[in-house]
């Protein structure tokens, strides 16, 4: 412990203004965008008297010009603080012996940025003079060691309490003197008046309340637009000049005199305050019984301002048609609306008969609750609708675009055979009355055999088919193990020997993309006859494919020809086989082996159901006497197209077309599995003086071996006129 000289010690607490705005900028500059906090008020407690170990009490008072929120930080060398946030903290005194500065370091929430200074003696004897300044701290001097610090000294802008009255820098421009938060640095233009500040509202008092140069101004006394009125004079809108009791009303949409009406007597004023102006179409603004909108009165005027008067009367002709109300026309603003006038699908009761768009797309004539518009495909059959059940009557019941589907008349396979008609397996495309028949172990062609004629058939019954080494097929006295008769110079037994013609040979060469769904070309035009005869039959077999695959001698394109097609389903091994014949003999089975990959990546096909089809045909008609007679139209048929479909993989792709939509009551769509199917329409009826038409929507479905898919549409139309 220190030893001090009677015991007492003074502490002398010296506040400096040291620090910086957070531009960097001295303290007293004033900064565009914030202005720096401030202390404005310190006290010490006790303020002498005291020992190493005993505890100071700090009270201090901050202000920001701006209003920010304030943070403060206390700090010191030696000695330690209660809460250095505080702005009343206690400081516990160090074992220290003279100055001992304590620093507050003031920072507002823009980041503007105050130090101040405190400096704090140990061990001055209370009566000596340590500044010079005439008075000791007995004598009340706050801060004995600066010379400019005394009891009413002259209180400088300096950060210090010159006049210890424990204020700093009061009544100058940088102290908020009234307590308003705003000093005059900081725009206070009356720092002794705590109403008047800059932001604070403006009051009827005779006073700037809010530092702009103005006194009153926004309130009722003055006269804010110099008219000459403020509002306590009556002025209702004391921001426009041209706005005061007695100003001259204009057609600007404001209430110029201040009567509470707004443009009266102009363009934009309703002076008959029937809801329009003049502007808004009222033709005559001094009567409240004309404007538009009003319903026409039959008095002489025009009522509704649309330029007519007492239209709408029962006996006038509103809509130019020829008839009035009296003379039977039950829309008489509507000049297509009359008595015998032409039904056309709009909504209305076009001819006045009570029945509204009959004949039309848009109406039920056959009463079955569906008009074309909403499906029906036969409005004049109340049998026919999307709601009907399907049946075996050569008619689309339900308007689906497919004919009796569902029941043995559908050709359900595309073949062009049903079941009705004789298709002995409804579900194979290649099975049907008069197919050809394939070596595939079906009966192709429904004759009850199977595959007759060809190299699996035993032809001529005498138990061998060619497959099975039968060299002539078609005669029973040929085949092997026969007995060979030297004298008829055939090769009975189909040794090879002894025959007088050589069986041909078959060739095939193989053109393999490699993948799955892409097409397999198969060529045989190298096979040959060595007796130069010429090859009259190809027999093409799938002899081997992978567990699983569904392929068929039917998957093989091209019939009894020299080159055929094939696409594998599954990735692996195919076999496919050929027998050739000189119509004689047969050659022995030719095999070739290929393999395809599986496809990585496969792109969906697209669908092009070609450009939109119209038909419009005019027919003369002839008066005989009582009524018109039409010729009919011809029967359309149109060639779809769907030609354009593409898969960007090159596959091999499968056509459906349908019917989606149809206002037709009579169609057939045939080859509805190939690329270019033909519509066939019956012509819409023929009557004079009107356009009848029809107009269907067909729908393409193109699909690649993967089953991935894709649709588009085309509209054909068909119109009829009679003239």
């Amino acid at each position: 412990m220190f030893s001090f000289q009677d015991g007492y010690f003074r502490v002398i607490v010296m506040m400096l203004l040291a620090g910086c705005a957070a531009d960097g900028s001295s303290a007293g500059d004033a900064t565009p965008a914030n202005h720096p906090p401030t202390v404005v008020f310190v006290a010490a407690s006790p303020a002498a008297q005291l020992l190493p170990g005993d505890t100071v009490d700090l009270t201090v008072r901050v202000s920001d010009p701006d209003g920010d929120t304030v943070r403060i930080t206390w700090s010191a060398a030696e000695g330690v603080f209660s809460d250095p946030s505080s702005l009343t903290p206690s400081f516990l005194v160090p074992d220290h012996l003279g100055p001992l500065e304590l620093s507050l370091q003031l920072e507002d929430d823009q980041e503007g940025r105050s130090t101040f200074s405190y400096t704090v003696v140990i061990g001055y004897q209370l009566e000596i003079d340590g500044d010079g300044d005439g008075v000791t701290w007995d004598g009340g001097d706050c801060n004995d060691l600066d010379p400019t610090i005394m009891p009413d000294g002259a209180e400088l802008v300096d950060g210090k309490d010159n006049d210890c009255d424990g204020f700093v820098d009061e009544d100058s421009y940088v102290a908020d003197d009234d307590g308003d938060r705003w000093s005059e640095l900081a725009g206070d233009c009356d720092d002794a008046d705590p109403t008047n500040y800059p932001t604070n509202p403006e009051k009827i008092d005779g006073r700037d309340n809010d530092c702009d140069g103005y006194v009153d101004e926004g309130t009722s006394v003055s006269d804010d637009d110099g008219d000459g009125y403020p509002e306590a004079a009556g002025d209702c809108n004391d921001a426009r000049i041209d706005v005061w009791p007695g100003a001259e009303e204009i057609a600007d949409g404001l209430d110029n005199d201040c009567d509470l009406k707004v443009d009266e007597g102009t363009l934009l004023g309703d002076d008959d305050e029937d809801g329009l102006t003049e502007v808004e179409g009222d033709c005559d603004d001094e009567r409240p019984d004309v404007r538009p909108g009003l319903p026409e009165l039959t008095d002489g005027v025009d009522n509704d301002c649309d330029g007519r008067i007492d239209e709408g009367s029962p006996g006038v002709d509103d809509d130019g048609d020829g008839l009035s109300e009296n003379a039977g026309d039950c829309l008489d603003e509507d000049e297509t609306v009359f008595p015998g006038a032409l039904e056309v699908a709009d909504g209305i009761d076009n001819d006045c008969d009570l029945q509204v768009d009959e004949g039309t797309i848009l109406g039920d004539d056959d009463g079955d609750g569906l008009s074309e518009v909403a499906g029906d495909c036969d409005d004049a059959a109340a049998t026919v609708s999307p709601l009907e059940l399907e049946v075996a009557d050569g008619i689309d019941n339900d308007c689906d675009g497919w004919v009796d589907e569902g029941t043995p008349a559908f050709d359900v396979d595309g073949d062009g055979v049903s079941e009705a008609n004789g298709d002995c397996d409804p579900f194979d495309p290649t099975t049907w009355p008069g197919a050809p028949e394939a070596a595939d172990g079906l009966d192709n062609d429904c004759d009850g055999t199977i595959d007759e004629g060809t190299v699996r058939a035993d032809d001529d019954q005498d138990g061998f088919s060619e497959l099975e080494g039968d060299c002539n097929d078609d005669d029973d006295q040929i085949h092997p193990g026969a007995f060979e008769d030297p004298t008829d110079a055939l090769d009975n037994d189909c040794d090879g020997l002894g025959a007088p013609n050589e069986a041909p040979t078959a060739v095939v060469q193989v053109s393999n993309p490699g993948e799955i769904c892409l097409e397999v070309v198969l060529d045989a035009s190298g096979s040959f006859d060595p007796d130069g005869d010429p090859l009259r039959h190809y027999y093409w077999f799938v002899t081997a494919a992978p567990a699983g695959s569904l392929a068929t001698d039917a998957w093989l394109e091209g019939g009894n020809s020299s080159s055929a097609s094939f696409v594998a389903d599954l990735p692996g091994t195919y076999g496919i086989g050929l027998i050739v014949s000189d119509g004689i003999s047969s050659s022995a089975l030719q095999e070739v082996a290929f393999s395809v990959e599986d496809r990585v990546d496969n792109t969906d096909p697209i669908a092009e159901a070609g450009p939109d089809q119209a038909r419009a045909q005019q027919v003369m008609c002839s008066w005989n006497g009582s009524s018109w007679s039409c010729p009919p139209c011809e029967t359309w048929t149109a060639t779809l197209d769907g030609a354009g479909s593409v898969d960007p993989d090159g596959d091999r792709l499968f056509f459906a077309w349908v019917v989606s939509s149809s206002t037709a009551p009579a169609f057939s769509l045939s080859g509805d599995m190939t690329r270019t199917p033909a519509l066939t329409l019956e012509p819409p009826p023929a009557e004079y003086g009107r356009t009848n038409s029809y107009a269907l929507i067909l729908k393409l479905e193109v699909e690649d071996c993967l089953g991935e898919r894709d649709v588009d549409t085309t509209l054909v139309t068909y119109t009829c006129t009679g003239k």
